[in-house]
């Protein structure tokens, strides 16, 4: 540790959505980027962590953060997020954990995106049965 700042060596954490990737040593409390797709699960009243790659990011989210669902968070399940929603929405989806992408500035998220969980794309069984 050097000058007051944590640094958490080379491991790669979270992305770019462009494809890029973060390096914690540049994310540490405070952090600004984009994080994720990773599960965002709730803490505490405003506070919230993503999970990606074993890791995981607190941040807090404020009045102005734009929270987009696709079905989980809130809206109509899409292939793409595109509804608004409220922070009580994300507090009830976060308690049991939401796959998203979360834009941070200083700690902050100043946009929350639901992304596709690619579990529950993958096929699994839902209990339902086709017939052909």
């Amino acid at each position: 540790m050097s000058g007051g700042r944590l640094r958490l060596g080379g491991a790669r954490f979270g992305g770019d959505l462009d494809g890029g990737s973060r390096n914690p040593s540049s994310a540490a409390d405070g952090a600004s980027g984009t994080f994720g797709p990773g599960t965002v699960s709730y803490l505490t009243p405003g506070k919230y962590s993503i999970h990606v790659s074993g890791e995981s990011r607190p941040f807090a989210v404020s009045e102005e953060t734009e929270i987009r669902g696709a079905g989980t968070i809130c809206g109509e399940p899409a292939p793409e997020a595109a509804g608004r929603c409220t922070q009580d929405d994300l507090e009830r989806a976060g308690e049991g954990g939401v796959f998203a992408t979360v834009v941070l500035e200083k700690g902050v998220a100043t946009r929350i995106t639901e992304a596709d969980d690619p579990d529950k794309s993958s096929g699994e069984d839902d209990g339902t049965t086709a017939e052909r």
